[in-house]
C-alpha cells in the first residue's frame, strides 16, 4: 500500500495518493511503527513529520532532511518568514551539540530575513552564526587538521576576508592552489581590503607574511663586520663592576648620523616564493622620553627588494640614520608585498618576566621591553679596529702573526681597552712597544726551568696595552690612553688549535674619561671564519725501563698533509721527568708519511707529592659538613725543561708569547678534561679543587716546520697521570656518601697513594 501511494504521488495522481497515505498512516499508528508513520506524513505534512522524527523517533538526521526540504519548499513560494521559523527550530535542537550545523541554520535564517528586508533580524542571526562557527573552529584548530580548515576557509573566502587570509599560511595543500589563493588575495587587496589586514589585532598570529624572532640592535662600522655585545654578559662574567647602574642593553647610545641596524626575522610560511619591495624601519622620536612622534628626525634606509623562498626564514637588516639629539625607538616595519599591498607590521617584544611579588609569580607578567630604544648624542667615544694579514686557512698548530690597528676616531680619550674571545687559548695580544718580538725565539743557552702558576684560573678578559703620550712624546706609563686621532699598532699571534672551520669572535670593551653614565663603557665585536687544515697526528706510549726511575717513551707522528715536514725540536715540561736521547745515533727528523721516535724518560727528583697532599686537604674540606672554604693555592711551580733539538740553537720555551700559549693550552686541556669527567661540577669548583699540574704529569711539545710554516703540537698530560690506589673513601670525612654530594671520581684515571700519610 505504501508503494502504491508513492507511485501515485510520482505519477501525479495526488487524490489517490492522499487517500492511500491516510489509510497507511492509520495502520502504522495502530502498530506504533513511528518511523514509517512519520515517513508517511512526509508528502502531506512535512512539519508534522519533522516533529515525529525528533520527538518519538529520535532520528535527528531524518528530521534535518525533512526540515531542509520543508524550508526549501517554503522559500520557493516566497514564504521566507515560515522558512526562517523552520531554520531557527532546527538551530535550537542542535544548539550546544553541533556548532557547525547551528551556525548553518542561523545563517540560513538570516538569509531569509534578508530577503524580507528585515535588516536587524538578519544582522542578529548572522552574528549568532559567526559566534557558533568560531566555537566550532576552536574544536579543530589544535588538532592539526589544516586541510579541513582550508576547506572551511575556502567556502567562506568569498564573504569573509579573514578566511581568505587564513588560507595564506603553511599547509599541506597543493602549491598551485595556494598560489591561486595568493592571487585572489592580492586582487581583493587592490579593492581597499588593506585596512582589514593592517588593523587586525591577530595579524602576527596568522603568519601571513612574517613571524618575528628576537631582534637585536647592532652598530655597523665602516671597516668592520661588527655588532654590539650585550653589556649584561660582560657584567655577569665579571668584566664590568657589578655595582654599576648603567646597562646599555636597556638604552644604547649612538652619535648623530651614525647608522643603526636592527635584525628582524621574516618567515615565509607559504609553499610558494614571495618577495617584498621598499622595505624600511618605522621609528618614533622623543626629546624627553615621554611624548613620542612617529617618522621624525631620522632617515630610513630603504631596501628595494627582498626575496624569501618557501618555508624559509630570512634575517632582514634594517637601518636608520639618526639626525637629532634625543631618544629613538623602533616600532615597526613597512613593506610593499608583491608590489601590490602596503603592509605595516608592528614589532612587539616582551621584556623580562616579572617575579618579585606574589602577584607577579602567580600571573604571567612581563616588564616593558626597551631593547629597541636608543639614545642619540652629539658625539660618542668610538674606536675603529682592523686586523691585518689574518688568513682564511691555517694549519693545525701553526702560529701566524697579525697586526691589530686601533684608531680613536672620536673626540674623547680612550682607556682600559680589553677583549674577550670564544677561543682564549688560541690568541695572544702583544705590546705596542714589542712589535718586532719573535714568537719562536732561539737561544744558545740551555734553559732548565719553566716557572708557572699551578692554579686553575678561567681568565675571561685580557688587557690590550695602549701607548701613553705627553706633549706628543711617548711615555712609559701604566695609565695608558689612546687620544683622539691616535692610532696604535699591536702585534697579535693566532694559533690553529681546533679542527675544521670555526668562527673566531672577539669582543672589545673600552672606557672613556667622561663622567656620563651613557658614555663610560662602550663595546663592539669582530668575527672572522677561519679554517684549520690537518697537519700531523701524534701519539705517545711508554715501555718500562731498567729501573723504576727510567722509562722508554715512544712518540708516533703521522703526516696528514702533503707538506714535507721536519721536526726541529721535541721538548718536555714536567715537575720531575726529563727527556733524553737513548744513544748518540743520528736521528732522522724528516717525516714523509709516518715515523716513530724513541727517547729515554728519567726521573730527576723523588716525587714528594706536595701537590696531591694539598689537593687532598681541599677535597676533604669540600666534602666535610663543616667546610672552611679551603681552595687550592695558586702557587708557583717550577717545571723542568728538557729538549731534543735538531740543530745547535734551541727554541726558548720561556719566550713570553710561547710561554703564554703553553700555559693557556695546558689550562684549557685540564678544564675540558675535568668537564668531561665531572659534568655535574661547575668551573668554580674545578678552580677550587684541582691544580693545573700533578706531580707525575708531563707535556710534550713537538716543534715542526715546512718551508715558511712554523708550528708546534702539544701532547698534554696523557702519559703519566696520578694514579690513586684507593677511592675517596680514605678521606677522614668518610661518613658522607660520595654519591650524595655528587663527587664521583673515575678509578681508572684518578687514583693515588700518600706515601706514609
Amino acid at each position: 500500500m505504501r508503494r502504491l501511494a508513492d507511485y501515485s504521488f510520482f505519477l501525479g495522481d495526488y487524490r489517490m495518493a492522499q487517500s492511500t497515505y491516510d489509510s497507511v498512516k492509520r495502520d502504522y499508528q495502530t502498530d506504533k511503527n513511528w518511523t514509517f508513520y512519520a515517513s508517511a506524513l512526509d508528502p502531506k505534512y512535512l512539519d508534522s513529520a519533522a516533529m515525529h522524527y525528533m520527538t518519538k523517533c529520535n532520528d535527528m538526521q531524518k528530521a534535518l532532511c525533512t526540515s531542509m526540504l520543508q524550508a526549501n519548499s517554503l522559500c520557493m513560494y516566497n514564504q521566507f518568514k515560515d522558512a526562517a521559523v523552520v531554520y531557527l527550530r532546527m538551530a535550537n535542537e542542535f544548539k550546544g551539540k553541533e556548532y557547525c550545523l547551528t551556525a548553518l541554520m542561523y545563517e540560513q535564517a538570516s538569509q531569509c530575513y534578508s530577503n524580507m528586508g528585515w535588516k536587524r533580524k538578519q544582522s542578529f542571526y548572522l552574528y549568532l552564526a559567526g559566534k557558533c562557527f568560531d566555537i566550532f573552529g576552536l574544536t579543530i584548530t589544535d588538532k592539526g587538521w589544516t586541510v579541513a580548515e582550508d576547506l572551511i576557509n575556502f567556502g567562506l573566502k568569498s564573504s569573509n576576508n579573514d578566511s581568505l587570509i587564513k588560507l595564506l599560511r603553511k599547509s599541506r595543500i597543493n602549491p598551485a592552489l595556494q598560489q591561486s589563493y595568493l592571487d585572489e588575495f592580492l586582487s581583493k587587496a587592490e579593492l581597499k581590503v588593506l585596512k582589514v589586514i593592517n588593523e587586525s589585532a591577530t595579524f602576527s598570529q596568522r603568519h601571513l607574511i612574517e613571524k618575528q624572532i628576537p631582534s637585536e640592535l647592532s652598530t655597523d662600522f665602516t671597516d668592520l663586520e661588527a655588532q654590539r655585545v650585550r653589556f649584561e654578559e660582560w657584567k655577569r662574567d665579571g668584566l664590568i663592576d657589578p655595582n654599576t647602574m648603567f646597562n646599555p642593553s636597556d638604552l644604547k647610545a649612538f652619535f648623530i648620523k651614525e647608522l643603526v641596524t636592527v635584525e628582524i626575522g621574516i618567515e615565509n610560511n607559504l609553499n610558494v616564493p614571495i618577495f617584498c619591495s621598499n622595505v624600511y624601519l618605522i621609528c618614533e622620536f622623543s626629546e624627553n622620553r615621554v611624548e613620542w612622534k612617529r617618522g621624525e628626525n631620522y632617515e630610513e634606509i630603504v631596501v628595494e627588494r627582498i626575496e624569501i623562498e618557501p618555508e624559509q626564514i630570512m634575517i632582514f637588516k634594517g637601518q636608520i640614520k639618526v639626525l637629532k639629539k634625543g631618544y629613538y625607538r623602533v616600532v615597526g616595519l613597512s613593506m610593499k608585498f608583491m608590489n601590490k599591498v602596503e603592509l605595516n607590521h608592528c614589532i612587539e617584544k616582551k621584556g623580562k618576566r616579572l617575579n618579585s611579588t606574589k602577584e607577579e609569580r602567580m600571573k604571567v607578567l612581563y616588564s616593558q621591553d626597551k631593547s629597541l630604544e636608543i639614545l642619540s648624542l652629539d658625539s660618542l667615544p668610538l674606536i675603529s679596529a682592523f686586523f691585518h694579514e689574518i688568513p682564511e686557512e691555517i694549519y693545525f698548530g701553526q702560529v701566524v702573526k697579525s697586526t691589530l690597528e686601533i684608531t680613536n676616531i672620536s673626540k674623547f680619550p680612550i682607556s682600559s681597552l680589553k677583549f674577550k674571545t670564544n677561543l682564549p687559548h688560541c690568541i695572544q695580544i702583544g705590546s705596542f712597544n714589542k712589535f718586532d718580538s719573535s714568537f719562536y725565539s732561539a737561544t744558545e743557552e740551555n734553559e732548565e726551568t719553566f716557572l708557572t702558576s699551578n692554579g686553575l684560573v678561567e681568565k675571561k678578559e685580557f688587557d690590550i696595552p695602549l701607548p701613553a703620550y705627553s706633549m706628543g712624546n711617548l711615555l712609559d706609563s701604566n695609565e695608558s690612553f689612546l687620544y683622539p686621532g691616535r692610532t696604535a699598532l699591536i702585534p697579535v699571534w693566532l694559533r690553529g688549535e681546533w679542527h675544521g672551520s670555526s668562527n673566531l669572535k672577539i669582543a672589545f670593551k673600552y672606557e672613556c674619561e667622561i663622567k656620563s653614565p651613557f658614555l663610560i663603557f662602550r663595546t663592539f665585536g669582530w668575527s672572522k671564519e677561519i679554517k684549520v687544515l690537518p697537519t700531523i697526528k701524534a701519539n705517545a706510549f711508554t715501555k718500562s725501563g731498567l729501573t723504576c726511575n727510567q722509562n722508554t717513551i715512544g712518540i708516533e707522528i703521522e703526516n696528514l698533509n702533503e707538506l714535507d715536514l721536519e721536526i726541529s725540536q721535541i721538548s718536555c715540561l714536567s715537575p720531575i721527568w726529563k727527556l733524553k736521547k737513548i744513544d748518540e745515533a743520528e736521528i732522522k727528523w724528516t717525516i714523509s708519511s709516518h715515523r716513530i721516535f724513541y727517547f729515554s724518560l728519567e726521573r730527576n727528583l723523588d716525587p714528594i707529592y706536595e701537590i696531591e697532599k694539598e689537593m687532598a686537604l681541599v677535597v676533604d674540606d669540600y666534602l666535610s659538613s663543616n667546610s672552611k672554604g679551603l681552595s687550592f693555592k695558586d702557587s708557583n711551580l717550577s717545571l723542568l725543561i728538557s729538549s731534543i733539538k735538531n740543530n745547535q740553537s734551541e727554541i726558548n720555551l720561556n719566550s713570553p708569547f710561547l710561554k703564554n700559549f703553553l700555559n693557556l693550552s695546558r689550562q684549557n686541556w685540564r678544564l675540558e678534561n675535568l668537564k668531561n669527567t665531572f659534568p655535574h661540577f661547575s668551573v668554580s669548583e674545578f678552580t677550587r679543587l684541582f691544580p693545573k699540574y700533578f706531580s707525575d704529569e708531563l707535556d710534550l711539545i713537538i716543534f715542526w716546520n715546512a718551508g715558511n710554516v712554523k708550528a708546534h703540537h702539544i701532547i698534554q698530560g696523557k702519559i703519566f697521570s696520578i694514579f690513586f690506589s684507593r677511592d675517596l673513601s680514605w678521606i677522614s670525612c668518610a661518613t658522607i656518601s660520595t654519591q650524595t654530594v655528587g663527587f664521583k671520581l673515575c678509578k681508572e684515571n684518578y687514583k693515588f697513594s700518600l706515601h706514609g700519610n
